[in-house]
């Protein structure tokens, strides 16, 4: 009967280990499950913020294109215009001995004038 007894108390005590261990191994299932989609998402994340510094600097590029396009057109802008004003200043001192021209020529046709009523 004794026997019996510590035969009992052995199927229990294997049968409780065993229930323990499918427990166990179910946990463990359960946590590589989770791990497994865990790797998904972070990969799925990476990806995904890889993408977003890809456009940055995508997009930074762009813009420094830009800027170099527009130093070029700014300073061609700028020769223009002080090449416009360079030429305003030379038309304005054409203008001006032209004038001073003129009033000379009138002087002189004033002088002929006052000659010729003289006489």
């Amino acid at each position: 009967a004794m026997l019996r007894a510590a035969w009992q108390d052995s199927e229990a005590s294997t049968s409780s280990a065993r229930k323990r261990l499918k427990s166990s191994e179910a946990d463990l299932e359960a946590q590589a499950a989770k791990i497994h989609r865990l790797d998904g998402d972070l990969r799925a994340t990476w990806a995904s913020e890889s993408e977003a510094v890809r456009q940055v600097h995508e997009h930074k590029s762009a813009l420094a294109d830009r800027h170099r396009e527009f130093v070029v057109e700014l300073s061609e802008a700028q020769r223009d215009v002080h090449r416009q004003e360079m030429l305003a200043q030379q038309r304005g001192s054409e203008i001006e001995a032209s004038r001073q021209e003129l009033r000379q020529m009138q002087a002189r046709l004033e002088d002929h004038q006052r000659q010729a009523g003289a006489l």
